[in-house]
Protein backbone atom coordinates (compact mmCIF):
# COMPACT_ATOMS: atom_id res chain seq x y z
CA UNK A 1 0.00 0.00 0.00
CA UNK A 2 2.82 2.33 0.93
CA UNK A 3 4.46 1.59 -2.40
CA UNK A 4 1.26 2.57 -4.28
CA UNK A 5 1.08 5.89 -2.42
CA UNK A 6 4.73 6.54 -3.27
CA UNK A 7 4.06 5.89 -6.96
CA UNK A 8 1.06 8.24 -6.95
CA UNK A 9 3.05 10.98 -5.23
CA UNK A 10 5.88 10.62 -7.75
CA UNK A 11 3.40 10.85 -10.63
CA UNK A 12 1.87 14.02 -9.16
CA UNK A 13 5.31 15.56 -8.74
CA UNK A 14 6.09 14.72 -12.38
CA UNK A 15 2.87 16.34 -13.58
CA UNK A 16 3.63 19.52 -11.61
CA UNK A 17 7.17 19.70 -13.02
CA UNK A 18 5.90 19.24 -16.60
CA UNK A 19 3.26 21.94 -16.10
CA UNK A 20 5.75 24.53 -14.91
CA UNK A 21 8.16 23.64 -17.69
CA UNK A 22 5.52 24.03 -20.42
CA UNK A 23 4.10 27.27 -19.03
CA UNK A 24 7.57 28.77 -18.79
CA UNK A 25 8.17 28.35 -22.54
CA UNK A 26 7.80 31.56 -24.61
CA UNK A 27 4.52 31.92 -26.47
CA UNK A 28 4.54 32.57 -30.23
CA UNK A 29 3.67 36.23 -29.71
CA UNK A 30 6.39 36.67 -27.05
CA UNK A 31 9.41 35.43 -28.98
CA UNK A 32 12.20 37.96 -29.26
CA UNK A 33 12.31 38.74 -33.02
CA UNK A 34 16.10 38.74 -32.94
CA UNK A 35 15.94 34.93 -32.96
CA UNK A 36 14.20 35.18 -36.34
CA UNK A 37 17.00 37.29 -37.78
CA UNK A 38 20.20 35.60 -38.97
CA UNK A 39 22.99 37.53 -37.24
CA UNK A 40 26.73 37.44 -36.73
CA UNK A 41 27.51 35.04 -33.90
CA UNK A 42 30.38 36.99 -32.38
CA UNK A 43 29.46 38.23 -28.91
CA UNK A 44 29.79 41.91 -29.69
CA UNK A 45 27.83 41.83 -32.94
CA UNK A 46 25.08 39.64 -31.50
CA UNK A 47 24.65 41.85 -28.47
CA UNK A 48 24.58 44.97 -30.65
CA UNK A 49 22.05 43.59 -33.10
CA UNK A 50 19.77 42.27 -30.38
CA UNK A 51 19.74 45.70 -28.77
CA UNK A 52 18.64 47.16 -32.08
CA UNK A 53 15.60 44.91 -32.03
CA UNK A 54 14.56 45.35 -28.41
CA UNK A 55 10.83 44.95 -28.57
CA UNK A 56 7.80 46.01 -26.59
CA UNK A 57 7.00 42.47 -25.52
CA UNK A 58 8.48 43.04 -22.08
CA UNK A 59 6.73 46.38 -21.59
CA UNK A 60 3.46 47.16 -19.92
CA UNK A 61 1.73 47.88 -23.24
CA UNK A 62 2.30 44.52 -24.90
CA UNK A 63 -1.30 43.33 -24.65
CA UNK A 64 -2.90 42.97 -28.06
CA UNK A 65 -5.19 45.90 -28.74
CA UNK A 66 -7.85 44.12 -30.79
CA UNK A 67 -6.86 40.44 -30.64
CA UNK A 68 -5.44 39.22 -27.35
CA UNK A 69 -4.69 35.77 -28.74
CA UNK A 70 -3.66 35.52 -32.37
CA UNK A 71 -1.35 33.76 -34.79
CA UNK A 72 1.17 35.64 -36.91
CA UNK A 73 -0.28 36.34 -40.36
CA UNK A 74 2.12 35.83 -43.25
CA UNK A 75 -0.23 35.90 -46.26
CA UNK A 76 -1.10 39.39 -47.43
CA UNK A 77 -1.59 41.78 -50.35
CA UNK A 78 -0.30 45.31 -49.96
CA UNK A 79 -1.40 47.55 -52.83
CA UNK A 80 1.52 49.94 -53.31
CA UNK A 81 0.06 53.32 -54.26
CA UNK A 82 2.16 56.16 -55.72
CA UNK A 83 3.61 59.10 -53.76
CA UNK A 84 2.08 57.99 -50.47
CA UNK A 85 5.14 56.81 -48.55
CA UNK A 86 4.85 53.24 -49.80
CA UNK A 87 8.48 52.98 -50.94
CA UNK A 88 9.57 53.41 -47.33
CA UNK A 89 7.00 50.96 -46.01
CA UNK A 90 7.35 48.21 -48.63
CA UNK A 91 10.93 47.57 -47.50
CA UNK A 92 9.45 46.61 -44.13
CA UNK A 93 7.39 43.95 -45.90
CA UNK A 94 10.33 42.70 -47.97
CA UNK A 95 12.39 42.35 -44.80
CA UNK A 96 9.54 40.54 -43.05
CA UNK A 97 9.23 37.97 -45.84
CA UNK A 98 13.00 37.66 -46.36
CA UNK A 99 13.68 36.37 -42.86
CA UNK A 100 10.76 33.96 -42.88
CA UNK A 101 11.53 32.38 -46.23
CA UNK A 102 8.18 33.44 -47.68
CA UNK A 103 7.31 33.49 -51.38
CA UNK A 104 6.69 36.83 -53.07
CA UNK A 105 4.49 37.26 -56.12
CA UNK A 106 6.88 39.41 -58.13
CA UNK A 107 6.88 39.96 -61.86
CA UNK A 108 10.55 39.71 -62.90
CA UNK A 109 10.52 42.05 -65.90
CA UNK A 110 9.33 45.28 -64.30
CA UNK A 111 8.58 46.63 -60.84
CA UNK A 112 5.09 47.63 -62.04
CA UNK A 113 2.93 44.54 -61.49
CA UNK A 114 -0.24 44.34 -63.65
CA UNK A 115 0.26 47.90 -64.98
CA UNK A 116 -0.18 46.53 -68.49
CA UNK A 117 -2.87 45.74 -71.04
CA UNK A 118 -5.61 43.32 -69.86
CA UNK A 119 -4.83 40.95 -72.73
CA UNK A 120 -1.42 40.26 -71.16
CA UNK A 121 -2.60 39.73 -67.59
CA UNK A 122 -2.81 35.95 -67.85
CA UNK A 123 0.67 35.82 -69.34
CA UNK A 124 1.93 37.86 -66.40
CA UNK A 125 0.27 35.57 -63.85
CA UNK A 126 1.97 32.60 -65.48
CA UNK A 127 5.35 34.35 -65.17
CA UNK A 128 5.21 34.62 -61.39
CA UNK A 129 7.48 31.82 -60.25
CA UNK A 130 8.24 31.20 -56.59
CA UNK A 131 11.28 29.08 -55.94
CA UNK A 132 10.02 26.07 -53.98
CA UNK A 133 6.24 25.87 -54.16
CA UNK A 134 3.26 27.14 -56.09
CA UNK A 135 1.99 29.00 -53.02
CA UNK A 136 2.48 32.73 -52.72
CA UNK A 137 2.51 34.53 -49.41
CA UNK A 138 3.17 38.17 -50.19
CA UNK A 139 2.21 40.59 -52.96
CA UNK A 140 3.52 44.11 -52.43
CA UNK A 141 4.87 45.27 -55.79
CA UNK A 142 3.58 48.41 -57.53
CA UNK A 143 0.44 47.35 -59.32
CA UNK A 144 -2.92 48.36 -60.66
CA UNK A 145 -5.14 46.28 -58.37
CA UNK A 146 -7.19 43.63 -60.16
CA UNK A 147 -9.30 41.55 -57.75
CA UNK A 148 -10.00 38.71 -60.18
CA UNK A 149 -6.33 38.23 -61.02
CA UNK A 150 -5.17 38.60 -57.42
CA UNK A 151 -7.67 35.92 -56.38
CA UNK A 152 -6.11 33.55 -58.91
CA UNK A 153 -2.67 34.05 -57.43
CA UNK A 154 -2.98 34.66 -53.70
CA UNK A 155 -4.33 32.39 -50.93
CA UNK A 156 -7.89 32.92 -49.75
CA UNK A 157 -6.85 33.81 -46.20
CA UNK A 158 -4.59 36.70 -47.34
CA UNK A 159 -5.01 40.06 -45.61
CA UNK A 160 -5.61 43.10 -47.87
CA UNK A 161 -4.29 46.52 -46.95
CA UNK A 162 -2.89 49.68 -48.52
CA UNK A 163 -1.64 53.20 -47.71
CA UNK A 164 -3.41 56.46 -48.60
CA UNK A 165 -2.37 60.12 -48.40
CA UNK A 166 -4.09 63.50 -48.58
CA UNK A 167 -4.78 63.66 -52.35
CA UNK A 168 -3.70 67.29 -52.73
CA UNK A 169 -0.30 66.56 -51.17
CA UNK A 170 0.05 63.41 -53.24
CA UNK A 171 -0.74 65.32 -56.45
CA UNK A 172 1.83 68.05 -55.73
CA UNK A 173 4.43 65.42 -54.87
CA UNK A 174 3.68 63.54 -58.10
CA UNK A 175 3.78 66.80 -60.11
CA UNK A 176 7.25 67.69 -58.82
CA UNK A 177 8.72 64.18 -58.56
CA UNK A 178 8.06 63.32 -62.21
CA UNK A 179 9.42 66.66 -63.45
CA UNK A 180 6.18 68.18 -64.76
CA UNK A 181 7.03 71.31 -62.77
CA UNK A 182 10.60 71.45 -64.07
CA UNK A 183 9.54 71.12 -67.71
CA UNK A 184 6.96 73.90 -67.39
CA UNK A 185 9.48 76.16 -65.66
CA UNK A 186 11.99 75.51 -68.45
CA UNK A 187 9.50 76.86 -71.04
CA UNK A 188 8.71 79.99 -69.03
CA UNK A 189 10.68 83.16 -69.79
CA UNK A 190 10.90 84.12 -66.13
CA UNK A 191 10.78 82.16 -62.86
CA UNK A 192 7.23 81.16 -62.00
CA UNK A 193 5.57 80.02 -58.80
CA UNK A 194 4.34 76.50 -58.13
CA UNK A 195 0.78 77.80 -58.45
CA UNK A 196 1.45 79.24 -61.93
CA UNK A 197 3.13 75.99 -62.95
CA UNK A 198 0.17 73.86 -61.84
CA UNK A 199 -2.36 76.19 -63.51
CA UNK A 200 -0.43 75.94 -66.78
CA UNK A 201 -0.49 72.17 -66.48
CA UNK A 202 -4.23 72.06 -65.77
CA UNK A 203 -5.00 74.34 -68.71
CA UNK A 204 -3.22 71.88 -71.01
CA UNK A 205 -4.59 68.68 -69.45
CA UNK A 206 -8.19 69.33 -68.34
CA UNK A 207 -10.77 70.61 -70.86
CA UNK A 208 -13.03 73.37 -69.59
CA UNK A 209 -16.09 71.40 -70.77
CA UNK A 210 -15.52 68.68 -68.17
CA UNK A 211 -18.43 68.99 -65.71
CA UNK A 212 -19.95 65.86 -64.18
CA UNK A 213 -17.06 63.48 -64.90
CA UNK A 214 -13.63 63.02 -63.37
CA UNK A 215 -10.38 61.96 -64.98
CA UNK A 216 -8.69 58.89 -63.53
CA UNK A 217 -5.18 57.91 -64.60
CA UNK A 218 -1.69 57.62 -63.16
CA UNK A 219 -1.54 61.42 -62.69
CA UNK A 220 -5.06 62.44 -61.68
CA UNK A 221 -6.58 60.39 -58.86
CA UNK A 222 -3.61 58.05 -58.90
CA UNK A 223 -4.61 56.26 -55.67
CA UNK A 224 -8.00 55.37 -57.12
CA UNK A 225 -6.29 54.27 -60.33
CA UNK A 226 -3.82 52.04 -58.45
CA UNK A 227 -6.64 50.52 -56.43
CA UNK A 228 -8.57 49.54 -59.55
CA UNK A 229 -11.15 52.25 -60.33
CA UNK A 230 -10.18 52.14 -63.99
CA UNK A 231 -8.70 54.62 -66.44
CA UNK A 232 -10.70 57.37 -68.11
CA UNK A 233 -13.73 59.45 -67.16
CA UNK A 234 -15.88 58.29 -64.24
CA UNK A 235 -19.06 59.54 -62.58
CA UNK A 236 -19.67 60.20 -58.89
CA UNK A 237 -21.82 57.06 -58.77
CA UNK A 238 -18.91 55.04 -60.17
CA UNK A 239 -16.67 56.43 -57.44
CA UNK A 240 -19.10 55.67 -54.62
CA UNK A 241 -19.56 52.08 -55.80
CA UNK A 242 -15.78 51.71 -56.10
CA UNK A 243 -15.19 52.88 -52.51
CA UNK A 244 -17.92 50.51 -51.33
CA UNK A 245 -16.23 47.54 -53.04
CA UNK A 246 -12.88 48.36 -51.43
CA UNK A 247 -14.52 48.74 -48.04
CA UNK A 248 -15.86 45.18 -48.32
CA UNK A 249 -12.67 43.63 -49.65
CA UNK A 250 -9.86 45.41 -47.77
CA UNK A 251 -9.13 44.52 -44.17
CA UNK A 252 -7.22 47.72 -43.39
CA UNK A 253 -6.26 51.08 -44.89
CA UNK A 254 -3.33 52.99 -43.47
CA UNK A 255 -3.18 56.79 -43.64
CA UNK A 256 0.15 58.57 -44.17
CA UNK A 257 -0.89 61.55 -42.05
CA UNK A 258 -1.25 59.07 -39.16
CA UNK A 259 1.56 56.77 -40.23
CA UNK A 260 3.07 55.69 -36.91
CA UNK A 261 -0.38 55.05 -35.46
CA UNK A 262 -1.35 53.13 -38.61
CA UNK A 263 1.72 50.95 -38.56
CA UNK A 264 1.43 50.22 -34.84
CA UNK A 265 -2.15 49.04 -35.28
CA UNK A 266 -1.18 47.02 -38.37
CA UNK A 267 1.40 45.13 -36.31
CA UNK A 268 -1.34 44.31 -33.85
CA UNK A 269 -3.80 43.19 -36.54
CA UNK A 270 -1.19 40.95 -38.17
CA UNK A 271 0.07 39.67 -34.81
CA UNK A 272 3.55 40.93 -35.66
CA UNK A 273 6.05 42.29 -33.21
CA UNK A 274 6.75 46.01 -33.25
CA UNK A 275 10.33 45.18 -34.28
CA UNK A 276 8.92 43.73 -37.51
CA UNK A 277 7.61 47.13 -38.63
CA UNK A 278 10.55 49.42 -37.84
CA UNK A 279 11.37 51.61 -40.83
CA UNK A 280 14.02 54.13 -41.93
CA UNK A 281 13.48 57.63 -43.29
CA UNK A 282 16.25 57.01 -45.79
CA UNK A 283 15.56 59.79 -48.28
CA UNK A 284 13.90 63.14 -48.83
CA UNK A 285 12.94 65.25 -51.82
CA UNK A 286 15.45 67.76 -53.21
CA UNK A 287 12.43 69.92 -54.04
CA UNK A 288 10.93 69.89 -50.54
CA UNK A 289 10.81 73.70 -50.30
CA UNK A 290 9.15 73.93 -53.70
CA UNK A 291 6.44 71.46 -52.67
CA UNK A 292 5.71 73.58 -49.60
CA UNK A 293 4.91 76.73 -51.55
CA UNK A 294 1.39 77.83 -50.57
CA UNK A 295 -1.40 77.52 -53.11
CA UNK A 296 -4.34 79.89 -53.27
CA UNK A 297 -7.68 78.77 -51.86
CA UNK A 298 -9.10 79.03 -55.38
CA UNK A 299 -6.52 76.64 -56.86
CA UNK A 300 -6.86 74.21 -53.96
CA UNK A 301 -10.63 74.13 -54.50
CA UNK A 302 -10.11 73.51 -58.23
CA UNK A 303 -7.66 70.68 -57.58
CA UNK A 304 -9.93 69.10 -54.99
CA UNK A 305 -12.72 69.18 -57.55
CA UNK A 306 -10.54 67.32 -60.08
CA UNK A 307 -9.36 64.95 -57.35
CA UNK A 308 -12.88 64.05 -56.17
CA UNK A 309 -12.40 60.25 -56.59
CA UNK A 310 -9.24 60.26 -54.50
CA UNK A 311 -10.85 62.49 -51.86
CA UNK A 312 -13.89 60.22 -51.64
CA UNK A 313 -11.53 57.29 -51.16
CA UNK A 314 -9.25 59.08 -48.69
CA UNK A 315 -12.01 60.68 -46.58
CA UNK A 316 -13.91 57.42 -46.23
CA UNK A 317 -10.97 55.35 -45.00
CA UNK A 318 -9.42 58.16 -42.94
CA UNK A 319 -12.69 58.53 -41.03
CA UNK A 320 -12.88 54.76 -40.59
CA UNK A 321 -9.34 54.66 -39.22
CA UNK A 322 -9.83 57.57 -36.81
CA UNK A 323 -13.00 55.93 -35.54
CA UNK A 324 -11.05 52.73 -34.99
CA UNK A 325 -8.35 54.60 -33.08
CA UNK A 326 -10.98 56.19 -30.85
CA UNK A 327 -12.26 52.76 -29.80
CA UNK A 328 -8.83 51.47 -28.73
CA UNK A 329 -7.72 51.43 -25.08
CA UNK A 330 -5.53 54.19 -23.65
CA UNK A 331 -2.53 51.86 -23.90
CA UNK A 332 -2.56 52.38 -27.69
CA UNK A 333 -1.14 55.89 -27.38
CA UNK A 334 1.62 54.64 -25.10
CA UNK A 335 2.40 51.81 -27.51
CA UNK A 336 2.72 54.29 -30.39
CA UNK A 337 5.08 56.46 -28.33
CA UNK A 338 7.22 53.45 -27.46
CA UNK A 339 7.33 52.46 -31.14
CA UNK A 340 8.41 55.98 -32.12
CA UNK A 341 11.19 56.00 -29.54
CA UNK A 342 12.42 52.58 -30.57
CA UNK A 343 12.33 53.53 -34.26
CA UNK A 344 14.29 56.71 -33.51
CA UNK A 345 17.03 54.73 -31.76
CA UNK A 346 17.07 52.21 -34.60
CA UNK A 347 17.42 54.95 -37.24
CA UNK A 348 20.17 56.78 -35.38
CA UNK A 349 22.18 53.59 -35.31
CA UNK A 350 21.58 52.71 -38.97
CA UNK A 351 21.91 55.96 -40.95
CA UNK A 352 23.81 59.23 -40.72
CA UNK A 353 21.10 61.88 -41.10
CA UNK A 354 23.69 64.68 -40.95
CA UNK A 355 24.86 63.72 -44.46
CA UNK A 356 22.71 63.99 -47.59
CA UNK A 357 23.78 62.54 -50.92
CA UNK A 358 22.10 62.91 -54.33
CA UNK A 359 19.78 60.01 -55.08
CA UNK A 360 17.49 59.04 -57.93
CA UNK A 361 14.45 61.05 -59.04
CA UNK A 362 15.37 64.36 -57.40
CA UNK A 363 15.93 62.83 -53.97
CA UNK A 364 18.57 63.11 -51.28
CA UNK A 365 19.55 59.99 -49.35
CA UNK A 366 21.16 59.58 -45.95
CA UNK A 367 24.02 57.05 -46.09
CA UNK A 368 24.37 54.06 -43.82
CA UNK A 369 26.67 54.34 -40.84
CA UNK A 370 29.59 51.93 -40.53
CA UNK A 371 27.38 49.88 -38.24
CA UNK A 372 24.47 50.02 -40.68
CA UNK A 373 26.62 48.70 -43.52
CA UNK A 374 27.31 45.53 -41.54
CA UNK A 375 23.78 45.08 -40.21
CA UNK A 376 21.34 43.17 -42.42
CA UNK A 377 18.28 44.91 -40.94
CA UNK A 378 19.67 48.38 -41.64
CA UNK A 379 20.91 47.42 -45.10
CA UNK A 380 17.63 45.91 -46.29
CA UNK A 381 15.53 48.82 -45.03
CA UNK A 382 17.93 51.32 -46.61
CA UNK A 383 17.90 49.67 -50.06
CA UNK A 384 15.79 51.03 -52.92
CA UNK A 385 12.54 49.09 -53.15
CA UNK A 386 13.04 48.62 -56.91
CA UNK A 387 16.36 46.89 -56.23
CA UNK A 388 14.79 44.67 -53.58
CA UNK A 389 12.06 43.67 -56.04
CA UNK A 390 14.72 42.55 -58.53
CA UNK A 391 16.72 40.87 -55.77
CA UNK A 392 13.74 38.86 -54.52
CA UNK A 393 12.91 37.92 -58.12
CA UNK A 394 16.45 36.69 -58.68
CA UNK A 395 16.52 34.67 -55.47
CA UNK A 396 13.22 32.97 -56.35
CA UNK A 397 13.94 32.50 -60.04
CA UNK A 398 17.64 32.92 -60.95
CA UNK A 399 16.85 32.96 -64.68
CA UNK A 400 14.26 35.73 -64.46
CA UNK A 401 16.35 38.76 -65.44
CA UNK A 402 16.32 39.61 -69.14
CA UNK A 403 19.50 41.68 -69.03
CA UNK A 404 22.67 39.82 -68.13
CA UNK A 405 24.35 43.00 -66.92
CA UNK A 406 21.45 43.82 -64.59
CA UNK A 407 21.36 40.25 -63.33
CA UNK A 408 25.06 40.46 -62.48
CA UNK A 409 24.64 43.70 -60.53
CA UNK A 410 21.72 42.36 -58.51
CA UNK A 411 23.53 39.06 -57.93
CA UNK A 412 26.45 40.91 -56.35
CA UNK A 413 24.02 42.57 -53.94
CA UNK A 414 22.40 39.20 -53.24
CA UNK A 415 25.76 37.79 -52.23
CA UNK A 416 26.44 40.83 -50.06
CA UNK A 417 23.16 40.37 -48.19
CA UNK A 418 23.81 36.64 -47.92
CA UNK A 419 27.12 37.44 -46.23
CA UNK A 420 25.47 39.86 -43.81
CA UNK A 421 22.67 37.45 -42.96
CA UNK A 422 24.90 34.37 -42.96
CA UNK A 423 22.58 32.43 -45.26
CA UNK A 424 23.81 29.87 -47.80
CA UNK A 425 24.78 31.21 -51.19
CA UNK A 426 22.91 29.71 -54.13
CA UNK A 427 25.17 28.45 -56.89
CA UNK A 428 23.21 30.45 -59.47
CA UNK A 429 23.65 33.72 -57.58
CA UNK A 430 27.26 34.20 -58.65
CA UNK A 431 27.63 37.03 -61.16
Amino acid sequence: MTRKYAVVILLLIGVVICYYYVTSLPRSTDIDPSVLVPIDHSDVQQSDQSSLLVTLNTGKNNAKLENHHCKEKSNFIFVKTHKTGTSTFVNVLYRFGWFRGLNFAVYPYTHQLFNIQPSRLMKVSQSLKPSKSSRYNIMCQHMVYDLELVNQIMPKDAMYFSLLRDPLKAFVSFFIFYNYDRRIQAKARNPISLEESIRTFLDNQIPSTLSDKFYVNSMFNSMSYDLGLGKGKVSLEDVNQFVGRLDKRFDYMMILEHFDESITLLADLMCWDIADVLYLNRMQSMKKERSREPLSAELEALLKRHLTPDYKLYDHFRDRLLSRFAQLPSSFKLKVEEFQEQRKQFEEKCIDSSISEPGVYNTLTHPLTAYGQENINCSLLHERDVTLTKLISLLQDPDSSRRKRERGTVAVKALHYADLAQIPRGEKLTS
